[in-house]
């Protein structure tokens, strides 16, 4: 299962999803666009602080189920790691491994930081006609999400109390050069998951995108992570 990162889609993932696929052909690759994310209707026309537990017990329960998954792999950049760690705690016989993409637990200076250099609503033509061509709805998509990362309230989100409770091997990946967050966050995942088999690959030079910049150091962390159990129905799904 792949999660993407906060106003991104199901295409955001595709390109690693795809070389993943090559290394793994007896394995099922799922992707979706979260409510209010490309194509999928939002849930509601706000963000609520709430959103990433939302998403980790109710939306992606729900999909698996809709598929027929009892377990799955969860690969999650940036909210979708965030997404895949609070899934592992809430619900840990759905996650039998996570892979998690500079993630976030908690808001630094740095998450906001880089988050109000976004350009603001009505501010760039250029940067909002790209949102409306991957979005069907920008102000729940971006909007809505760029507002809540910066409001007081969001400013003590944590989720450290969480994960003690992850009981499946974790591979976390950050880089130094990050916009949106340092390595303080996969350390407090490495503190925090009581499980033993919890590794972190720090990567030199390399920013929020990961997975774009460095493809292959990402898809040997994924590859090292995915178990190795009974082969489900081969293809990629969005």
């Amino acid at each position: 299962m792949f999660l993407h990162h906060g106003f991104g889609t199901r295409l955001s993932l595709v390109d690693l999803a795809e070389r993943l696929e090559r290394h793994l052909p007896a394995h099922r690759l799922v992707l979706y666009s979260r409510p209010g994310c490309g194509r999928s209707p939002p849930m509601s026309p706000a963000k609520p602080i709430d959103y990433l537990s939302r998403e980790a017990t109710i939306v992606l329960p729900a999909v698996m189920d809709a598929l027929g998954l009892g377990s799955a792999d969860l690969i999650g950049h940036s909210d979708g790691g965030s997404i895949a760690l609070i899934a592992a705690a809430m619900h840990p016989d759905r996650a039998r491994s996570i892979t998690a993409l500079a993630p976030h637990v908690i808001v630094e200076a740095r998450t906001r930081e880089g988050i109000r250099a976004l350009p603001q609503p009505g501010s760039n033509n250029d940067f909002e006609r790209m949102l409306a061509q991957r979005h069907d709805n920008i102000d729940v998509a971006y909007n809505a999400w760029r507002a809540l990362w910066l409001s007081q309230a969001m400013a003590e989100w944590d989720i450290t109390p969480l994960l003690p409770s992850i009981s499946c091997p974790v591979q976390l990946v950050q880089g130094d050069a990050d916009e949106y967050g340092t390595f303080r966050q996969i350390d407090l995942i490495w503190t925090g998951v009581s499980w033993p088999s919890v590794s972190a690959l720090r990567i030199a030079d390399a920013g929020h995108e990961i997975h774009k910049s460095h493809p292959e150091a990402v898809l040997a962390a994924c590859l090292d992570m995915i178990s190795a159990g009974r082969p489900i129905n081969v293809g990629l799904r969005g």
